[in-house]
Parts: structure tokens; C-alpha cells; sequence
């Protein structure tokens, strides 16, 4: 009845909420757009959108064609990599939302060692925090996604692919004895955070929430969008943060700030890959979960292999 391609623009231009926005994004013009919803809707004989002044929104009947678009695109998509892999080849795309940390000091790595294995398969990463690529994941608009928490949807599935710890880090002037502080004094530092939906924020409010501690009446000096951002910030002088040491690493090796440890909470946390459930998965999206299982195991293995050395005084290997 109607083409995938047809699809495949609907689907877009849902995504984008906005016809100019998805011609630019597939690389057509916005009449030729226009020109496929418009084709969609007289084969279908129903009103895919409602336009509300500059906003377009999905109609009951778009709403439903929607749920099923992505469903037809993601069977094509297996179709042709099942087509692919039977000739022995692993090739197609795979969607990927990532937070903050993740997209930034893990998943170019991870992605870098499965693409050596692997040069036919490409990645269009997308970053966003940790509560919207757990939402992206679970609408089904992204095949996978990484994060730094877990939010708690049924349909989710998670896999631990390495762990992480959050420090105190301190503008390069600052000296504290025994290399830590406890949580309960540095709720009285002038603080900078992360905004709301950001994996970290998240892994601190659950742990002072163990304690029966809160951040409110913390004093919280500014917020910001990025880890890179509340670096800057402590670097120069605005207050003190608590942030991934991962994300931290390059700050504190150039000198820029100071880290310490934080007592009082168990800040150790798991980055997750998340994937839907239900979702049919393309193979190579199935390959690349079962990869990073195995990546993951075997850090794991190594890790506990080298603490029990340190443990027990052995010579580590």
C-alpha cells in the first residue's frame, strides 16, 4: 500500500517535530516531505498531524501509525542485516543515546574496539542526559542507549559495562587534611551541580537519601549542563563539585583541580548499555550488546584478580 520511504519520513518528521527540521536531517526539500505525508495520509485516509500555529502534533491515528512505523523500519532493518550476515557480512547503522560521562570518556572507546572488528557497521551517537536516553530508549527512537543510573521502566533491559566512582573536586588552591571530606561538610561548600536528569545527580540524591541527608538547604552557588562545564567552574574558583572521576581525570592530572574522596556515602556506581525488551533488535545491535557483555565480564574479572592480589601483599600482575 505505501513504501517504506514514505515511512521512514514520517517517522523523521515525528522525531524532529518539525517538517524543515526532518528535510534537513534526510537531506530532502520541504515540499518533497510535505509531498510523503501527504501521499501517507490520502493512502491511509486519515489525518497524520494537526498543525498548531509553528508546532505540529500527532493525531490519534498518527499516534498508532507511529507505534507500527517503527516497528516496519526495525524488521526491514533486520531483514537486510540477516541478508548481510548470511554473506558474511555485519554492516548497517546502529542509533545510540548516550549521557554525559558515557559519551564522552566511554563510549568512543568501546565504539572505536567493535568497528576494528567489525570497519561495515556505523554509529550515529546522540548525547543527551541520563532521563532522556533512558526515555529515547524506552519510546523505541533509539536502539540503545548509555547511561550512568538506572530509571526504573519495566521495559528496560541493562547491562553493566564498567563502574565508576564520584570524587570531590576542588579548586587547586584548596588543601584538606587526610584527602577526604565528609559528605555532611561538603553540603556546606559552596556547590556546584549538575541540572536535573543528569546520571550523577541522580546516583548522589539516592545516596544521601540512604543516609536520611538531602540537598536541600545544601549551598548550591549554579547549575550547569555538562561535566565539562562544572569543571570549568571549580577550576576557577566558583565552588567545589562532585562529579565522575572518570570525567574528572584530565582536569586533576593536568592540576587544574584537586580531588578527594568523599566519606560518610558509598558513591560507587555501574554505567549501564540499556536496550527496550520487547524491541526486535537489529543482529548487529545484538552483536554489539553480547560484545560489550563479554568486554565488560572480562574487566571485571580482571579487576578482582588484581585487588585480591593487592589484598593479600601478592605482586600484582
Amino acid at each position: 500500500m505505501f513504501d517504506f520511504h514514505h515511512i521512514y519520513v514520517f517517522v523523521n518528521v515525528v522525531q524532529h517535530k518539525s517538517f524543515s527540521k526532518a528535510a534537513e536531517a534526510i537531506f530532502l526539500s520541504q515540499s518533497t516531505v510535505s509531498t510523503h505525508i501527504q501521499t501517507l495520509e490520502k493512502e491511509l485516509k486519515v489525518k497524520l498531524f494537526d498543525r498548531l500555529g509553528k508546532d505540529i502534533v500527532l493525531t490519534p491515528a498518527g499516534e498508532k501509525l507511529y507505534f507500527w512505523a517503527l516497528e516496519l523500519l526495525a524488521v526491514r532493518e533486520k531483514a537486510i542485516n540477516d541478508i548481510n550476515i548470511h554473506f558474511s557480512k555485519m554492516e548497517g547503522t546502529i542509533k545510540v543515546a548516550a549521557s554525559t560521562v558515557p559519551a564522552q570518556y566511554i563510549v568512543p572507546s568501546l565504539i572505536g574496539k567493535f568497528q576494528n572488528k567489525y570497519p561495515g557497521v556505523f554509529f550515529r551517537v546522540f548525547q543527551e542526559n541520563s532521563e532522556k536516553v533512558a526515555e529515547k530508549v524506552s519510546s523505541g527512537e533509539m536502539e540503545v542507549g548509555f547511561l550512568g543510573a538506572r530509571f526504573h521502566d519495566a521495559k528496560l533491559g541493562y547491562v553493566s559495562i564498567a563502574k565508576d566512582n564520584l570524587v570531590l573536586i576542588t579548586p587547586n588552591n584548596y588543601a584538606i587534611e587526610n584527602n577526604s571530606m565528609h559528605i555532611e561538610d561538603i553540603l556546606n561548600q559552596n556547590l556546584i551541580m549538575r541540572n536535573p536528569g543528569s546520571g550523577t545527580q541522580r546516583v548522589l540524591e539516592s545516596a544521601l537519601e540512604d543516609k536520611g541527608l538531602s540537598l536541600k538547604g545544601a549551598k548550591i552557588v549554579s547549575t550547569f549542563d555538562s561535566t565539562e562545564a562544572v569543571k570549568q567552574a571549580v577550576r576557577y574558583g566558583l565552588g567545589v563539585a562532585i562529579v565522575s572521576e572518570r570525567a574528572a581525570g584530565d582536569y586533576i592530572e593536568s592540576g587544574y583541580v584537586k580531588a578527594y574522596a568523599i566519606s560518610g556515602l558509598d558513591l560507587t556506581r555501574d554505567f549501564y548499555l540499556i536496550y527496550h525488551k520487547d524491541r526486535t533488535l537489529s543482529p548487529i545491535c545484538e552483536k554489539f550488546i553480547e560484545y560489550l557483555t563479554r568486554v565488560f565480564e572480562k574487566e571485571h574479572e580482571r579487576h578482582e584478580k588484581f585487588k585480591a592480589a593487592k589484598d593479600s601483599n601478592e605482586q600484582p600482575f
